[in-house]
């Protein structure tokens, strides 16, 4: 079931966490935890007076002494000599990593079409004298700016050589129909792996099929099918496995939704001819739609038994400045792992910290941290008037977002943390549907416009 997460690659318009069940059922599979992005609620940001686009100078990173229980006094690595096109985009940064003085690592140069698509992304390494190519990745654009191929190249022997591709498919409506991935092997290309979907009336997912290569064929594997209520949050979530020529149970997600937040999540797996109690989510939110507690247990066979849980806290601006991860062990919640933002007057997050304990809430064991400087700093005003009637969720996505407005939109521009418009659409109607499932992860500014008012958010990438 590892290509389950693959399935991200897709970002899905819907409900708060219709994207992130996929990841949430991939790692329930695997025995792993659920983390904080797989519940995302729908809610609308809070509102600034200014969205404020900031350029990423650098970022350096510190590691944990776990001998002195302290941070390093030296940064241990650093990306640096960040660079911007006309356009304001990222054309690349290099990696530096510190030993008795800063030393070149790794470099990535990138290059943009006339829309702003990347159309090159190419990796160095440091060679002790001059830059050695290392990875070069392509990208292709239908006249819709739409991906419809990829390819993957490594440098060997003064050469490129051939990784892996991938094409896709879309319908009218831009939604992906296709993606197809091959790897190239012995000096041809082998089919890897398929992903197919589709969509109802409203544009929403309503199957997923992965299928996996055998020659010169596609073969069935798992299917995953998505049932939504009235006001298009996926209620409930089921996994099918290919076997004897016919899709079996395998896995089901049932959510309750209150208020557009996840207030439960039951996951059950088919014995072979009813479904089990597995694992069940609980989540409480505060008032501006932020998840507090979410507490996980498993089914012992005949109670629920607490497991771990996640605890949230946020500053006056709603920003998340800590999540720490419990688990529960001889009958109390012991800390496993603390990460926490620090934010600044613009609500962008410059410092960021990781700690992981030991066994039992235990001393620190690894550490990570990292601070982000910036440089120029554009403004761009908003109209705080219309922002309250303004939705757009999920938010982190993996590119797709659903735009819910109180009153028509008539247009929406999308801009990069440089302040360079990467997307604009023409749109008569209070709700669209926005993919930018192309654009590279990140932060990014949605512009909606209504008439001759507007309204900025900020919405991440991941």
């Amino acid at each position: 079931m590892k290509k389950l997460l693959l399935l991200t690659l897709l970002a899905i318009s819907t409900g708060s966490f219709s994207q992130n069940t996929k990841k949430l059922i991939e790692i329930i599979k695997a025995g792993g935890k659920v983390d904080f992005e797989l519940l995302k609620p729908k809610s609308a940001q809070a509102a600034k007076t200014n969205a404020i686009i900031q350029k990423i100078d650098s970022v350096l990173h510190w590691g944990f002494n776990t001998s002195s229980g302290g941070w390093y006094s030296t940064p241990n690595n650093k990306s640096t000599l960040y660079l911007y096109d006309a356009n304001n985009n990222n054309t690349g940064f290099t990696s530096q990593y510190f030993f008795s003085s800063w030393m070149n690592s790794s470099k990535q140069d990138i290059t943009y079409n006339a829309s702003n698509k990347m159309t090159q992304d190419l990796y160095s390494t440091w060679n002790g004298s001059s830059w050695d190519n290392d990875y070069n990745k392509t990208y292709t654009y239908s006249a819709q700016q739409n991906l419809t191929n990829e390819l993957g190249v490594d440098w060997v022997s003064s050469a490129w050589q051939n990784d892996w591709k991938a094409t896709y498919t879309y319908d009218a409506n831009n939604n992906m129909l296709t993606k197809a991935r091959e790897t190239y092997t012995l000096s041809a290309w082998v089919k890897d792996y398929k992903d197919i979907y589709t969509y109802n009336a409203a544009n929403l997912p309503i199957t997923y099929t992965y299928q996996t290569g055998n020659g010169a064929s596609w073969l069935n594997s798992s299917r995953e099918t998505y049932v939504y209520d009235m006001s298009n949050n996926p209620v409930l979530f089921t996994l099918e496995t290919w076997s004897n020529s016919a899709w079996v149970n395998d896995l089901q997600a049932t959510f309750t939704v209150v208020a557009s937040n996840v207030t439960a999540i039951l996951v059950q797996t088919w014995t072979g001819s009813t479904w089990a109690n597995d694992t069940k989510g609980t989540m409480t939110y505060n008032a501006a739609n932020k998840p507090l507690i979410e507490t996980y247990q498993t089914w012992s066979g005949s109670t629920w038994v607490n497991d771990y849980r996640y605890i949230h806290t946020y500053d006056a601006n709603n920003n998340e400045t800590s999540q720490s991860y419990q688990e529960w062990l001889s009958g109390t919640w012991k800390i496993s792992n603390y990460y926490g933002k620090v934010w600044d007057a613009n609500n962008f997050y410059y410092v960021n910290v990781q700690r992981f304990y030991n066994s039992g809430g235990g001393p620190v064991n690894y550490g990570d941290s990292a601070i982000t400087y910036y440089k120029t700093v554009v403004g761009i005003k908003e109209n705080l008037s219309l922002s309250n009637h303004l939705s757009i969720y999920p938010n982190p996505s993996k590119g797709v977002f659903t735009i819910e407005n109180a009153t028509d939109i008539t247009s929406i521009n999308v801009y990069n943390t440089q302040g360079t418009q990467v997307f604009e659409t023409k749109i008569e109607s209070r709700n669209a549907k926005l993919d930018l499932s192309n654009l590279p992860s990140g932060m990014y500014f949605i512009r909606v416009n209504e008439g001759n008012s507007h309204i900025i958010r900020k919405v991440i990438i991941e």
